[in-house]
């Protein structure tokens, strides 16, 4: 299986698309980043779902953005150390490795 690698946070003038770390150009935060469990009630499907992440390895925090023109709203996750993980299941994998070293 292929191991959960972080997003790396790319500089905004670098000329590149830009990591986990910032939104694409004309996306809507619908929720800044933030705790889990501060997600509003219109989320709480989400809130439920997610909140996982802070029972394995508590600090985890979300951020919901959505692209223009698409219903689909997009979650970004972020560890306690700020790295962002723009799948449910690498951070959550990353949330595992790190209980179990002790982080």
């Amino acid at each position: 299986p292929r191991s959960a690698r972080p997003v790396a946070p790319r500089r905004r003038d670098d000329g590149a698309g830009l990591g986990a770390d910032a939104p694409a150009a004309g996306t809507t935060t619908l929720y800044a980043k933030g705790a889990i469990a501060g997600l509003p009630d219109e989320h709480e499907s989400r809130r439920a779902r997610f909140a996982p992440l802070d029972d394995i390895q508590p600090g985890w925090r979300v951020e919901l953005r959505q692209k223009p023109g698409s219903s689909i709203v997009d979650a970004v996750f972020f560890s306690p150390e700020d790295v962002g993980y723009k799948s449910f299941a690498d951070a959550r994998r990353e949330a595992l490795r790190s209980s179990k070293h002790g982080n």
